[in-house]
């Protein structure tokens, strides 16, 4: 029971640790949000006839211009200690490309060369046959290529 006090203050001093170095991540993401705000209106005065395209375009080199030029500007002030763009900007959390939404994997197995891999590329007879019967079966089936080698090898040698 004497612990408790001592686990309650880690736990507070956890907890505060986490939402100063989250904080970074809010303060440079409303900074880039107004930087956003501050581009489309600058870029949508005077483009009648420009494309959509060339809108987004304009709009992102200028949010950027603006972003560079405030790199050295104080956005974060804590009284004591004060954080400019670039600093928050380095300590705010990287999101993964998961969570941006930028990526996207699809894995395929080869189920023949499983097969042959898994038997070590066995020159048994009985094994080779029934390899070469499931290959062809497969022309005609939609049943996995390990469910017809093993149909074919119990063929083969059914013992």
């Amino acid at each position: 029971m004497q612990l408790k006090g001592l686990v309650r203050f880690v736990a507070i001093a956890l907890i505060v640790l986490c939402i100063f170095q989250l904080s970074f991540t809010w303060v440079a993401r409303h900074t880039e949000s107004n930087a956003q705000q501050i581009a489309e209106k600058l870029v949508g005065k005077g483009n009648a006839g420009t494309s959509a395209d060339e809108i987004k375009e304009q709009t992102r080199k200028v949010k950027n211009h603006i972003l560079d030029s405030m790199n050295a500007e104080t956005v974060y002030n804590l009284g004591l200690i004060k954080y400019t763009y670039q600093e928050c900007k380095e300590q705010e959390l990287g999101m993964g490309l998961d969570l941006q939404g930028g990526m996207s994997v699809v894995l395929q197995v080869n189920e023949e060369e499983l097969v042959d891999v898994l038997a070590h590329k066995s020159t048994d007879a009985n094994y080779r046959k029934a390899f070469e019967m499931a290959k062809q079966k497969m022309t005609n089936s939609n049943e996995s290529f390990v469910t017809l080698f093993s149909q074919s090898y119990n063929e083969v040698a059914p013992n």
